[in-house]
């Protein structure tokens, strides 16, 4: 993973993903609906999550190795 340990904003995930980082807005949430689904599909009970919201910056992925 590129950026594993690093806060990744919103705009940079679209701008990667989609190719619309420059038409993101704060009042969009196909960031957050994708993000939600993500962490359902990897996130393991009992374990620390993977995805971490970093509140007005954007997203983090954590190691879940110690």
């Amino acid at each position: 993973m590129r950026h594993r340990g690093e806060t990744v904003s919103r705009r940079a995930l679209a701008r990667e993903v989609w190719k619309i980082g420059s038409r993101v807005t704060p009042l969009d949430n196909v960031i957050e609906v994708h993000v939600a689904r993500l962490r359902r599909k990897i996130d393991v009970a009992g374990a620390p999550p993977l995805i971490h919201t970093v509140r007005g910056v954007g997203y983090l992925v954590s190691d879940r190795e110690p």
